[in-house]
């Protein structure tokens, strides 16, 4: 490996004609408001203070890694550094932007031919490329007349986005001079010999200028570099060894198409997943149980090192991604036959319950129930419902922990995955309902809890989980799914008027038609319940045929009721059969 090495400053390695590109291999742009204020720190806590002036000063921000002939080659790769020079680069069009406003033109253009540059023959070009945020980096970003009508659509766009924002706030004239003034104690400071000192600063940044002349060198220096996963996720690691090996030819760049595709399953105008999570619960539901940090060593162990290996692997990443998607933000279209409208019931619930750990088996659940058949209707119905049970009581009410059951879903996931027909796969539901079953929490523990839940107006903490608990209840009285519930509010029977520290205790709230509720107001008790009588809720009716002789509701009454619909539903409405 033929490698080179030079101090250079900003201003050495982005005054020259050159392209630097980021490659395919390359993680998306990821800097956040973190490293955004560090590196803005790192500017204007190294300039110098002389007398009234402000100076530059060099200030070493760490190496740079590309691939090219520093004597001949005008362009190179970036291998390591991308983060970095993508972020000056975003700065200077900043930069370029506040002159540009106030009206400084000859400043603007000096400041932008750090962003694009002219080549001997007089056509522009930008001196970062990058092909993943196309076009909007560059039109939005880059050029130095910015198109306004691009709007970031992807997560990377929108860092790019509030790092562009993030620069431009900073400069305004009353912020930046704000800054400087609490920084260096200055008294009268001119605002555009203020912007130059900047420029100047990031330019004398200095850096250790690597390069190497082949691009499989490039691959290996990127994994060494990153490979303990100080700097990057195992995802980024693993897409570089794809790349590596699945090459661009004459009719595409398979990987990078099929690697985009994914994650716009992903991230699109409806979804906004992360790549990284979805990768695990993928892994975890095909391949092993394992934590974030051995995902890349645990990839080269189980994933044979060929290119049809590889391609192979892609396509399912990506038929997964489509699946990911309906468990993270389920949609009734997804589910056209009637009788499988449960599944997206129970992934709502699911979130209503903010679980995520139960994905990796849904995701083995459905894909046996689309491709393989090897699954009877009854048990995936049986094994999704019993989900939705277990995780209500475990989770959103006793706010159980398990430190297996992410381990347990991979295992059961897996299983399901290689069972050969409908029998086997009986065996794994019948273990699993089982596995629920002896780590429910105890009825004390639930009752507990259950009878803790408060919702008011101005305690709307529990208001999903109980708008939950009610429509969930009242289809268990309707024994069919003839009617829905789905549009209901919730009735405080004493009314939250009174103040009563119990008015937002579970036994004082009822489901009601919205109207029905509103015209009912701060009625008395027994003409509440006559109110009462209009609604077709057996819910309602039967709260009515209980307590229509009493004359009055108080505390005694909601504490006890309380305690019957803890009964209720753990003993009824949300039992594991």
């Amino acid at each position: 490996m033929e490698l080179y090495a030079y101090p250079r400053t900003l201003r050495d390695i982005l005054g020259l004609n050159r392209r630097y590109i980021i490659p395919r291999f390359q993680r998306e742009y990821s800097w956040g408001e973190d490293e955004l204020m560090t590196l803005w720190d790192d500017i204007l806590s190294n300039l110098k203070i002389d007398g009234k002036n402000l100076s530059e000063s060099e200030y070493f921000i760490g190496s740079i890694v590309l691939v090219g002939d520093d004597t001949a080659d005008t362009k190179f790769l970036i291998v390591d550094g991308q983060q970095r020079i993508t972020t000056i680069t975003i700065f200077f069009s900043a930069l370029t932007e506040i002159f540009k406003e106030i009206g400084n033109y000859s400043l603007m253009k000096n400041s932008h031919k750090y962003v694009e540059a002219e080549n001997d023959d007089g056509e522009t070009f930008l001196k970062l490329e990058n092909e993943n945020p196309k076009p909007f980096f560059q039109f939005r970003i880059q050029q130095m007349d910015k198109n306004e009508n691009f709007s970031p659509k992807s997560d990377e766009e929108n860092g790019l986005m509030f790092a562009y924002n993030f620069f431009k706030e900073k400069m305004l004239k009353d912020n930046l001079i704000k800054e400087i003034k609490r920084k260096y104690k200055l008294g009268t400071i001119d605002y555009i010999d203020l912007l130059k000192t900047l420029r100047n600063q990031v330019l004398s940044f200095k850096t250790i200028y690597i390069t190497v002349k082949d691009e499989d060198d490039a691959y290996l220096i990127f994994e060494t570099l990153n490979a303990k996963g100080k700097d990057l996720e195992s995802i980024d690691l693993i897409k570089n060894l794809i790349f590596k090996k699945i090459r661009t030819t004459a009719a595409g760049d398979l990987a990078k198409e099929s690697w985009r595709s994914t994650r716009n399953i992903l991230f699109s105008k409806e979804n906004k997943i992360s790549m990284s999570q979805f990768y695990r619960h993928y892994w975890l539901s095909k391949y092993s149980f394992t934590r974030d940090a051995g995902l890349y060593e645990d990839f080269k162990k189980r994933v044979p090192d060929t290119e049809s290996s590889y391609e192979n692997f892609l396509k399912e990443l990506n038929d997964a991604a489509n699946v990911y998607v309906q468990l993270t933000n389920p949609q009734i279209t997804d589910w056209k036959q009637v009788e499988e409208k449960f599944v997206f019931d129970t992934i709502v619930a699911l979130r209503t319950f903010d679980v995520s750990q139960p994905r990796p088996l849904l995701m083995a659940l459905l894909d046996i129930r689309n491709k393989s058949k090897n699954i009877k209707f009854e048990d995936f119905r049986k094994v999704i419902v019993a989900m939705e049970k277990f995780h209500f009581i475990f989770t959103a009410i006793a706010s159980s922990r398990a430190s297996n059951i992410e381990s347990k879903y991979s295992t059961f996931a897996r299983q399901i995955r290689s069972c050969d027909n409908k029998t086997q796969t009986n065996k794994v539901i019948d273990e699993i309902i089982n596995y629920y079953k002896d780590n429910l929490p105890s009825y004390d523990i639930f009752e507990d809890k259950f009878t803790s839940l408060y919702y008011s107006k101005k305690v709307t903490s529990n208001k999903r989980i109980i708008q939950y608990i009610l429509r969930k209840t009242e289809n268990y009285y309707l024994d069919t799914e003839e009617l829905t519930t789905d549009i209901i509010s919730i009735e405080h029977i004493m009314s939250e008027s009174t103040e009563d520290e119990n008015i937002g205790k579970i036994g004082n709230l009822l489901p009601l038609d919205k109207k029905l509720n509103s015209s009912i107001g701060d009625l008395e008790f027994r003409n509440k319940v006559e109110q009462y009588k209009k609604s077709k809720l057996i819910t309602v009716k039967n709260f009515i045929m209980e307590h229509q002789r009493s004359a009055t509701w108080g505390p005694d009454e909601i504490s006890q009721r309380s305690k019957e619909l803890a009964t209720l539903a753990y003993n009824y409405v949300w039992k594991i059969e």
